[in-house]
């Protein structure tokens, strides 16, 4: 699609070759008098190049329009994850990637279309891709919820719950205590958490994903 080719005719009266397309289902061009050709931007289809000749006589070919471009890759990722797209059909060189949409926050490198999503959650981005031509593919990217922490919002000094964790990654969750007003502790692994002695504070439990999302929780400490 969009490729270029230059047409020659031979016998007949050999002079006066006026060029046409009987048949343009790709949305092409030719010059009439060169037999320059330029192929239209709809893949898939079948042109029919006519020439004729000083006196009326004619030949014709066929002109297979190739795939247009089409990008493969993931659908869907976690904010902060990181996949490479690739592509094919077209012109099959000089790639260039791009995000026509970027909702999240992310990135995408011109010339590999490796693409790190951003920090936002719940989004669509939405992934281009150009070859040399000017023949382009698009693709949608969701890119998922980010982390939530699910746990009690208030215990008494010195009792314990387990807080856990979902969304972002799904891996490689880290807790910790961004406030801990009360003298508390949490497992750093398992997200057990015990109050501490100190009443009528509120705690602050913190985790973090292997992407480096996170999420934050308050705990009242009761007396």
């Amino acid at each position: 699609p969009r490729g270029t080719a230059t047409f020659t005719a031979s016998g007949g009266s050999g002079t006066g070759f006026s060029w046409s397309l009987s048949t343009n289902a790709s949305g092409g061009t030719i010059n009439a008098s060169t037999g320059a050709y330029t192929a239209g931007a709809t893949p898939n289809v079948t042109d029919v190049v006519r020439v004729q000749d000083s006196l009326g006589n004619s030949a014709t070919q066929n002109v297979a329009v190739g795939a247009g471009v089409t990008i493969s890759g993931a659908t869907s990722i976690a904010p902060r994850g990181s996949t490479t797209f690739t592509v094919s059909g077209g012109s099959g060189t000089g790639f260039s990637w791009s995000l026509s949409t970027n909702a999240s926050g992310g990135s995408i490198n011109a010339s590999t279309g490796a693409y790190t999503a951003g920090a936002t959650p719940n989004v669509t981005d939405v992934v281009r891709v150009q070859d040399s031509l000017g023949n382009s593919d698009t693709q949608n990217v969701a890119v998922g919820a980010g982390v939530s922490i699910s746990g009690p919002s208030s215990l008494s000094v010195s009792t314990s719950a387990t807080f856990t964790a979902s969304g972002g990654s799904g891996t490689g969750f880290t807790w910790s205590l961004s406030t801990n007003a009360s003298g508390g502790s949490i497992n750093a692994t398992t997200g057990l958490y015990t109050a501490g002695a100190t009443p009528n504070v509120t705690d602050v439990v913190a985790v973090q994903d292997s992407l480096g999302n996170s999420a934050n929780a308050s705990v009242a400490v009761t007396p």
